[in-house]
């Protein structure tokens, strides 16, 4: 059940992609644009921590992946001398275990399984990555503004301008930066909206059914093994969900902070038009900014929250309909 939930999942991922190829062809050129790649030695540090990020998250995904291959694939069934399948599997048509087609159905699952999760964990640091670089680059623009008065003296000295000058270039830098930033979250939501619909909805009933599976070994004690197997595959499912929704939740609260980073540049001594203008965009950036999953639910800690109470009162009733 939970592999075919998994399969599922993953291959509503591809699916996905495949129908919105062109706006993650958009979301690579944004990436790329001239805005992005332009930075100081002073934002290496911040965007060197979201690349350290994406990469932890990719290799730790890739080597729980790679762990659970391991065990079910060559070690459980090395243990058994090779005498059962890695996945059980029923046809109505032929017998699995008939010598015949054993050796063929056994090597499927030895490509097929691995091929399958590692496509799985592509897909889902996808939309990791992109979160995690809209994280970055919005913790540059607070960086830049919260210390904008020392970025107008240095332009001031640099290029031989007056402070206002400077402030006015520097200014109409930070508002183009900021329309950068919220044209590629919304082309996060057109290209992830789908994956991110399907990853909350199927990941409850991933949850549910795998602790329902749990309540349904018998002796738990003489199955530890297993036990400790389906817990470690929980664990990885809500850690996956909760990811999810944290990049989601902090880039909401990161937008909310800009109108505090805008009060805080040196506004109140530049002439009346740029203190206007200043106002305009301090209003601008007050507007609320949240990911919507496929236009139906923001993803934030309080969706997380939502979903896991949804899968609880789903595995009370799986439950309570099992005694």
């Amino acid at each position: 059940m939970n592999l075919m939930l998994t399969e599922l999942l993953g291959s509503c991922k591809l699916l996905d992609l495949y129908v919105r190829r062109d706006s993650f062809h958009k979301l690579l050129d944004q990436l790329l644009s001239t805005e992005f790649v332009r930075y100081k030695k002073t934002h290496s540090a911040i965007l060197a921590k979201a690349v350290k990020l994406s990469r932890c998250l990719y290799c730790g995904l890739l080597l729980s992946i790679s762990c659970d291959v391991i065990v079910h694939v060559i070690l459980v069934p090395g243990l058994r001398k090779f005498d059962t399948l890695p996945l059980k599997m029923d046809f109505i048509f032929f017998d699995t275990n008939d010598r015949s087609y054993f050796t063929y159905i056994y090597i499927f699952q030895i490509i097929y399984k691995p091929l399958m999760l590692v496509t799985f964990s592509v897909m889902q640091t996808l939309p990791w990555s992109a979160m995690s670089f809209t994280i970055s680059q919005l913790n540059v623009l607070i960086y830049n503004m919260e210390n904008m008065k020392e970025f107008v003296k240095a332009t001031a000295t640099e290029r031989g301008c007056d402070g206002n000058e400077a402030f006015k270039e520097l200014f109409r830098e930070y508002v183009f930066h900021h329309s950068c930033i919220m044209r590629f979250i919304e082309t996060i939501q057109v290209t992830f909206g789908g994956q991110l619909s399907s990853m909350l909805f199927i990941s409850a009933c991933i949850i549910c059914s795998t602790a329902v599976q749990i309540l349904a070994i018998e002796s738990p004690l003489d199955n530890l093994t297993t036990v400790g197997w389906i817990l470690v595959y929980l664990s990885l499912c809500i850690l996956i969900l909760f990811v999810d929704c944290y990049f989601g939740n902090t880039i909401t609260v990161k937008c909310a902070y800009l109108p505090t980073a805008v009060f805080s540049i040196p506004w109140l001594d530049q002439p009346k038009n740029i203190q206007v203008s200043t106002l305009l965009f301090m209003a601008k950036t007050q507007q609320p900014v949240q990911l919507i999953a496929a236009k139906l639910v923001p993803v934030s800690l309080t969706t997380f929250t939502q979903v896991m109470n949804w899968t609880y009162k789903g595995f009370a009733l799986m439950n309570q309909m099992k005694k």
